[in-house]
C-alpha cells in the first residue's frame, strides 16, 4: 500500500484529495478543537487535514507509511508537526493522546478481522481515559458488475490533465480488488505517463464498525452522517463515529 501512494503522491491532491466533495476537513478540525488535547492523525498523507489542524495550533503528531506522501506534506508545510513514517498495524508510540483521528475510511485498508481488532485495541491503549477515537467508514455502495474500467474523472493538473479509470472486482465477501489506471496528459494532449495501481480494500458497513469499536471497550459517543451534513443514514455516503475510551 505504501508503494501505491508513493506512485500517486505527486497528484494525490488532484486525485483522491479532490474526490472528497464533503467538508470533512472543517468537521475534523472542529471535533479536535472540542476535544482540546493532543491529537494523533493516522494516514496523514500529503497534509490535506494536517495543515488545517496545524493552522489552529492543535498539538499534533502525524503518521503515514508512504515516504513520498510525507515528503509532499513537508513541501506543503515548511514547519510541519512531528511526522512519523510507520505502518498503522505496528505503531511505535506510547499512550498519552486525547484524540486519535482515523479519517477517510482508513480502516478499510486493514484487511482481516484479526488485524482490525488488534488495531482498534491498540488505539484504545494510545488514548488517555476519556479520550476520543474519531473514525469514519464508507457506507457501502453497489459496484459495477461488468468487470470493466470506468472513467472517474478528467481534471486539470498543472498545464495538462489527469485522467483516472477504476475497476473493482470483489475478491470474496469481505475484500474488493481495486485497480486504477491514471494518465497524465501534457498541454499538447499527448500522454506523458500511464500509471496502474492495485489495492485490496475491506469495506465495513457502519454496523460492523460499531461492533468493532464496542469489542475494544469503546463507548459510542455519537455517530455523524456525511460529516454532520445529514441528520440520518438515509442517503449518506460516510458514517463518522466518536468512540470514547471508558
Amino acid at each position: 500500500m505504501d508503494q501505491l501512494y508513493d506512485l500517486i503522491a505527486d497528484f494525490y491532491d488532484v486525485d483522491m484529495g479532490a474526490n472528497m466533495d464533503l467538508d470533512d476537513v472543517d468537521f475534523w478540525v472542529s471535533r479536535c478543537l472540542a476535544a482540546d488535547g493532543r491529537v494523533l492523525e493516522l494516514g496523514c498523507g500529503t497534509g490535506r487535514i494536517s495543515a488545517a489542524l496545524a493552522q489552529v495550533d492543535i498539538d499534533l503528531v502525524c503518521v503515514d507509511r508512504s515516504a513520498r506522501m510525507l515528503e509532499k506534506l513537508r513541501q506543503r508545510m515548511p514547519q510541519p508537526p512531528p511526522l512519523l513514517r510507520a505502518d498503522i498495524n505496528a505503531l511505535p508510540l506510547r499512550s498519552g493522546f486525547d484524540v486519535v483521528l482515523c479519517p477517510y475510511s482508513l480502516i478499510t485498508s486493514v484487511l482481516s478481522a484479526a488485524e482490525r481488532d488488534k488495531l482498534v485495541n491498540e488505539l484504545h491503549h494510545l488514548l488517555r481515559p476519556g479520550g476520543h477515537l474519531l473514525i469514519d467508514c464508507f457506507v457501502p455502495q453497489p459496484i459495477p458488475t461488468d468487470d470493466q474500467f470506468h472513467l472517474n474523472y478528467d481534471r486539470t493538473l498543472g498545464d495538462g490533465r489527469l485522467r483516472r479509470w477504476t475497476r473493482i472486482i470483489p475478491q470474496n465477501k469481505q475484500i474488493n480488488h481495486v485497480e486504477r489506471r491514471y494518465q497524465r496528459i501534457d498541454a499538447d494532449g499527448s500522454v506523458a505517463q500511464t500509471i496502474n495501481t492495485r489495492a485490496l480494500v475491506a469495506p465495513l458497513d457502519p454496523s460492523e464498525l460499531e461492533m468493532l469499536l464496542l469489542g475494544a471497550n469503546f463507548e459510542i459517543g455519537r455517530v455523524d452522517w456525511d460529516y454532520g451534513q445529514r441528520l440520518s443514514a438515509d442517503g449518506a455516503r460516510f458514517a463518522v463515529f466518536t468512540a470514547v475510551k471508558r
